[in-house]
């Protein structure tokens, strides 16, 4: 019984940390603090919205359905969930192409819909259609910059900077770090820094992240050990 309380425990600190990462609403963190409110954050609020989960969820359900099936679903019932799901399944295995015009389908019925949006953006990057990618992300953007914990924002200002527009790479991750405050994006930010010759803004960015990620508990340092390495790396460059 002990055990289970301290996993219960470790578990509710998990949320709350999360939920401080991801700049919830307030509310949020009386609901973690309130019995088994830490499970109600967990599938309301986690599963929906982390990408490694909801990675791992595509590829459970991929492995139970095929794209026949889901165009079967489809068929039976064109509707805008039947169209997502056959979209990403599309996507997930590879074929952009299909995968992108199954996402536009989907706009065509729901102009503003986020998820559609995100996977357009991330068909065309897949077929190397830059242009359409930037067409998607910025709409999405605009509607919800903090949509996916900021990484539409994130992978605009990537495109940005391979078509070498840096001053809209520059503002674009500026944004996004300093809205989300994710040691991935500052990380992001320091090495444009780097590579646009401010290297005193770039040291003071990633050893602050450095020192914070060195402080911070041992659960969020298995997770951004990969950008604490790469932070590393980067702050030997300044």
């Amino acid at each position: 019984m002990h055990f289970l309380f301290m996993l219960e425990s470790a578990f509710s600190l998990w949320m709350l940390y999360d939920a401080t990462q991801r700049r919830v609403a307030t509310f949020w963190y009386f609901v973690i603090l309130m019995p088994g409110g830490e499970f109600v954050y967990f599938l309301a609020v986690y599963m929906r919205t982390d990408r490694k989960m909801q990675k791992m969820v595509r590829k459970l359900s991929e492995r139970s359905e095929s794209i026949e099936q889901l165009q079967a679903a489809v068929e039976a019932l064109p509707s805008v969930i039947n169209k997502l799901r056959l979209a990403q399944g599309l996507h997930d295995r590879g074929r952009m192409l299909e995968a992108a015009e199954a996402f536009r389908g989907v706009l065509t019925r729901d102009s503003e819909n986020k998820e559609a949006l995100y996977g357009l953006a991330l068909a065309c990057a897949g077929s190397q259609d830059d242009a359409g990618a930037v067409e998607a992300l910025e709409k999405l953007v605009a509607i919800d910059v903090g949509y996916k914990e900021y990484a539409p924002g994130a992978e605009l200002a990537a495109i940005f900077w391979r078509r070498d527009r840096r001053e809209e790479a520059l503002a674009m991750i500026r944004k996004v770090s300093r809205r989300s405050h994710r040691f991935e994006h500052e990380v992001q930010y320091a090495m444009f820094l780097i590579e646009s010759g401010d290297r005193e803004e770039a040291r003071e960015l990633l050893t602050e992240g450095i020192n914070q990620y060195e402080s911070g508990p041992k659960f969020a340092k298995k997770q951004d050990a990969v950008w604490a390495k790469r932070a590393r790396a980067l702050l030997d460059r300044c």
